[in-house]
Protein backbone atom coordinates (compact mmCIF):
# COMPACT_ATOMS: atom_id res chain seq x y z
CA UNK A 1 0.00 0.00 0.00
CA UNK A 2 1.31 3.35 -0.66
CA UNK A 3 1.51 5.52 1.93
CA UNK A 4 0.35 9.41 1.50
CA UNK A 5 2.87 12.10 2.11
CA UNK A 6 1.63 14.89 4.27
CA UNK A 7 1.50 18.24 2.26
CA UNK A 8 4.55 20.40 3.10
CA UNK A 9 4.52 23.89 4.37
CA UNK A 10 5.90 26.57 2.32
CA UNK A 11 8.86 29.03 3.31
CA UNK A 12 7.73 31.36 5.48
CA UNK A 13 9.13 33.69 3.05
CA UNK A 14 7.45 32.87 -0.20
CA UNK A 15 4.32 35.24 0.10
CA UNK A 16 7.20 37.71 0.59
CA UNK A 17 8.89 37.49 -2.37
CA UNK A 18 5.42 37.31 -3.97
CA UNK A 19 3.93 40.63 -2.31
CA UNK A 20 3.74 42.89 -4.91
CA UNK A 21 6.31 46.27 -4.47
CA UNK A 22 5.66 49.17 -2.85
CA UNK A 23 4.59 52.02 -5.22
CA UNK A 24 7.06 54.39 -5.83
CA UNK A 25 4.18 57.28 -4.59
CA UNK A 26 4.32 55.26 -0.79
CA UNK A 27 8.32 55.26 -1.20
CA UNK A 28 8.52 59.08 -1.57
CA UNK A 29 6.12 59.92 1.32
CA UNK A 30 8.15 57.75 3.34
CA UNK A 31 11.49 59.72 2.31
CA UNK A 32 9.05 63.03 2.60
CA UNK A 33 8.53 62.17 6.60
CA UNK A 34 9.68 64.38 8.86
CA UNK A 35 11.52 60.99 10.55
CA UNK A 36 12.77 60.18 7.48
CA UNK A 37 15.68 58.04 7.95
CA UNK A 38 18.83 56.74 5.55
CA UNK A 39 16.96 53.27 4.95
CA UNK A 40 14.10 55.35 3.34
CA UNK A 41 16.55 56.95 0.74
CA UNK A 42 17.54 53.32 0.31
CA UNK A 43 14.32 52.25 -0.57
CA UNK A 44 13.56 54.97 -2.70
CA UNK A 45 16.55 54.26 -4.99
CA UNK A 46 16.16 51.04 -5.23
CA UNK A 47 12.43 51.65 -6.58
CA UNK A 48 13.90 53.90 -9.09
CA UNK A 49 15.51 51.31 -10.08
CA UNK A 50 12.51 48.82 -10.48
CA UNK A 51 11.32 48.23 -14.62
CA UNK A 52 7.84 49.63 -15.32
CA UNK A 53 4.73 48.32 -13.40
CA UNK A 54 2.12 46.67 -15.71
CA UNK A 55 -0.31 49.41 -14.54
CA UNK A 56 2.64 51.78 -15.59
CA UNK A 57 3.12 54.57 -18.42
CA UNK A 58 6.66 55.43 -19.44
CA UNK A 59 4.40 58.84 -19.16
CA UNK A 60 4.21 58.34 -15.60
CA UNK A 61 7.14 57.43 -14.71
CA UNK A 62 8.68 60.39 -16.23
CA UNK A 63 6.66 62.54 -14.57
CA UNK A 64 7.64 61.01 -11.17
CA UNK A 65 11.27 61.36 -11.74
CA UNK A 66 11.38 64.99 -13.08
CA UNK A 67 9.01 66.19 -9.69
CA UNK A 68 12.00 64.43 -8.06
CA UNK A 69 14.39 66.34 -10.38
CA UNK A 70 12.52 70.06 -9.55
CA UNK A 71 12.88 69.74 -5.37
CA UNK A 72 15.37 71.00 -4.51
CA UNK A 73 15.30 68.89 -0.78
CA UNK A 74 14.44 65.06 -2.67
CA UNK A 75 17.19 65.61 -5.43
CA UNK A 76 19.99 65.96 -2.92
CA UNK A 77 19.37 63.15 -1.03
CA UNK A 78 21.51 60.28 -0.92
CA UNK A 79 21.32 56.40 0.39
CA UNK A 80 23.46 54.87 2.44
CA UNK A 81 26.07 54.24 -0.37
CA UNK A 82 26.55 57.91 -0.87
CA UNK A 83 24.04 58.14 -4.80
CA UNK A 84 21.97 60.76 -4.75
CA UNK A 85 18.24 60.86 -5.59
CA UNK A 86 19.71 62.97 -8.01
CA UNK A 87 21.80 61.04 -10.02
CA UNK A 88 19.14 57.80 -9.50
CA UNK A 89 16.18 59.98 -11.32
CA UNK A 90 18.84 60.83 -14.14
CA UNK A 91 19.95 57.42 -14.75
CA UNK A 92 16.16 56.25 -14.41
CA UNK A 93 15.05 58.78 -16.77
CA UNK A 94 18.15 58.08 -19.76
CA UNK A 95 16.40 54.46 -19.62
CA UNK A 96 13.05 55.33 -20.51
CA UNK A 97 14.98 56.67 -24.08
CA UNK A 98 13.79 59.16 -26.48
CA UNK A 99 11.52 61.19 -26.31
CA UNK A 100 11.77 61.26 -22.02
CA UNK A 101 15.09 61.60 -21.84
CA UNK A 102 15.30 64.89 -23.88
CA UNK A 103 13.41 66.29 -20.63
CA UNK A 104 16.25 65.91 -18.70
CA UNK A 105 17.27 69.62 -17.66
CA UNK A 106 20.99 70.62 -18.30
CA UNK A 107 21.81 70.95 -14.84
CA UNK A 108 20.71 67.94 -13.93
CA UNK A 109 23.27 66.22 -16.00
CA UNK A 110 26.29 68.71 -15.05
CA UNK A 111 25.71 68.27 -11.52
CA UNK A 112 25.09 64.26 -12.12
CA UNK A 113 28.90 64.30 -13.82
CA UNK A 114 30.10 65.86 -10.64
CA UNK A 115 28.87 63.84 -8.43
CA UNK A 116 31.54 61.64 -6.73
CA UNK A 117 31.65 58.04 -6.63
CA UNK A 118 29.95 55.45 -4.32
CA UNK A 119 32.98 54.33 -3.15
CA UNK A 120 33.80 58.18 -2.08
CA UNK A 121 30.26 59.10 -1.15
CA UNK A 122 30.46 56.44 1.69
CA UNK A 123 33.14 58.69 3.82
CA UNK A 124 29.96 61.32 3.89
CA UNK A 125 28.11 59.43 6.21
CA UNK A 126 30.56 59.75 9.36
CA UNK A 127 31.38 62.01 11.75
CA UNK A 128 34.32 64.53 11.61
CA UNK A 129 37.18 63.06 13.03
CA UNK A 130 38.39 65.90 14.56
CA UNK A 131 35.15 66.45 16.08
CA UNK A 132 34.60 63.31 17.84
CA UNK A 133 38.23 63.64 19.10
CA UNK A 134 37.26 66.81 20.70
CA UNK A 135 34.31 65.62 22.48
CA UNK A 136 35.55 63.02 23.74
CA UNK A 137 38.43 65.21 25.09
CA UNK A 138 36.09 67.40 26.42
CA UNK A 139 33.82 64.55 28.36
CA UNK A 140 36.88 63.12 29.85
CA UNK A 141 37.46 65.46 33.01
CA UNK A 142 34.15 64.97 34.27
CA UNK A 143 34.78 61.01 34.59
CA UNK A 144 37.03 62.37 37.22
CA UNK A 145 34.11 63.61 39.86
CA UNK A 146 32.57 59.64 39.47
CA UNK A 147 28.55 59.10 38.62
CA UNK A 148 28.03 62.75 39.20
CA UNK A 149 30.60 63.71 36.55
CA UNK A 150 29.38 61.06 34.41
CA UNK A 151 26.67 63.73 33.41
CA UNK A 152 29.32 65.34 31.30
CA UNK A 153 30.06 62.47 29.47
CA UNK A 154 26.49 62.08 28.47
CA UNK A 155 26.25 64.94 25.75
CA UNK A 156 29.10 63.54 23.68
CA UNK A 157 27.66 59.92 24.08
CA UNK A 158 23.96 60.79 22.75
CA UNK A 159 25.52 62.40 19.98
CA UNK A 160 27.81 59.61 18.73
CA UNK A 161 25.24 57.08 19.43
CA UNK A 162 22.79 59.00 17.77
CA UNK A 163 25.29 59.43 14.59
CA UNK A 164 26.00 54.97 14.75
CA UNK A 165 22.48 54.30 14.38
CA UNK A 166 21.72 57.28 12.54
CA UNK A 167 18.82 58.82 14.83
CA UNK A 168 17.97 62.64 14.25
CA UNK A 169 16.56 62.89 17.31
CA UNK A 170 19.01 61.22 19.52
CA UNK A 171 22.05 62.77 17.62
CA UNK A 172 20.73 66.81 17.83
CA UNK A 173 19.76 65.93 21.42
CA UNK A 174 23.41 65.43 21.96
CA UNK A 175 25.01 68.03 19.90
CA UNK A 176 22.49 70.37 21.40
CA UNK A 177 23.48 69.58 24.97
CA UNK A 178 26.99 69.64 24.16
CA UNK A 179 26.57 73.57 23.27
CA UNK A 180 24.70 74.21 26.45
CA UNK A 181 27.24 72.29 28.08
CA UNK A 182 30.04 74.43 27.16
CA UNK A 183 28.45 77.54 27.90
CA UNK A 184 27.71 76.90 31.16
CA UNK A 185 31.18 75.68 32.02
CA UNK A 186 32.66 79.12 30.21
CA UNK A 187 29.96 80.61 32.70
CA UNK A 188 30.93 78.39 35.70
CA UNK A 189 34.32 79.41 34.95
CA UNK A 190 34.74 82.78 34.55
CA UNK A 191 32.47 83.22 37.60
CA UNK A 192 34.73 81.21 39.83
CA UNK A 193 37.47 82.87 38.70
CA UNK A 194 35.86 86.14 38.98
CA UNK A 195 34.98 85.56 42.29
CA UNK A 196 38.04 84.49 43.57
CA UNK A 197 39.83 87.70 42.10
CA UNK A 198 37.18 89.55 44.07
CA UNK A 199 37.55 88.06 47.60
CA UNK A 200 39.89 89.42 50.06
CA UNK A 201 42.85 87.27 50.60
CA UNK A 202 42.05 84.26 52.98
CA UNK A 203 42.69 80.57 53.54
CA UNK A 204 40.82 79.41 50.25
CA UNK A 205 42.63 81.96 48.34
CA UNK A 206 43.48 80.97 44.50
CA UNK A 207 41.09 78.00 45.26
CA UNK A 208 38.38 79.49 43.05
CA UNK A 209 40.76 80.60 40.19
CA UNK A 210 41.79 76.56 40.08
CA UNK A 211 38.84 75.50 40.02
CA UNK A 212 37.41 78.26 37.44
CA UNK A 213 40.36 77.25 35.22
CA UNK A 214 39.38 73.07 35.98
CA UNK A 215 35.68 74.19 34.49
CA UNK A 216 37.35 76.50 31.64
CA UNK A 217 39.50 73.42 30.02
CA UNK A 218 36.81 71.00 28.89
CA UNK A 219 34.42 73.72 27.62
CA UNK A 220 35.93 74.91 24.20
CA UNK A 221 36.60 71.13 23.39
CA UNK A 222 32.94 70.57 23.73
CA UNK A 223 31.95 73.47 21.66
CA UNK A 224 33.94 73.22 18.97
CA UNK A 225 33.16 69.69 19.06
CA UNK A 226 29.35 69.86 18.85
CA UNK A 227 29.94 72.30 16.19
CA UNK A 228 31.54 69.73 13.91
CA UNK A 229 29.42 67.30 14.82
CA UNK A 230 26.08 69.45 13.71
CA UNK A 231 25.86 68.33 10.65
CA UNK A 232 27.03 64.53 9.73
CA UNK A 233 26.46 63.74 5.82
CA UNK A 234 23.63 61.06 6.31
CA UNK A 235 21.52 63.78 8.21
CA UNK A 236 21.15 66.47 5.53
CA UNK A 237 22.09 67.12 2.20
CA UNK A 238 24.92 69.81 1.95
CA UNK A 239 24.62 73.19 1.09
CA UNK A 240 26.27 72.90 -2.43
CA UNK A 241 23.84 69.83 -3.26
CA UNK A 242 21.12 72.19 -1.93
CA UNK A 243 21.85 75.14 -3.99
CA UNK A 244 22.27 72.99 -7.09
Amino acid sequence: MERTRPPQALPAHTSEEGAPPVALSQLLEQVKAPGAERKDVDALLAGLERPLAEDESPRARADFLLALLNSRRLRAMKGSKGRSVRASAVQAMMELGHPYALELPPEALEARGREPSTSQGTGERGFSTLGIILSIVGSAPGLVFGPIGLLMAVPCALALFGGAVESRGLHKAGVVLMGLLSAGLFLLGGGLILEDLRSPGGLYQGLGIGLGLYALAPAPFLGLGAFLLRNPGWREASEEDAAA
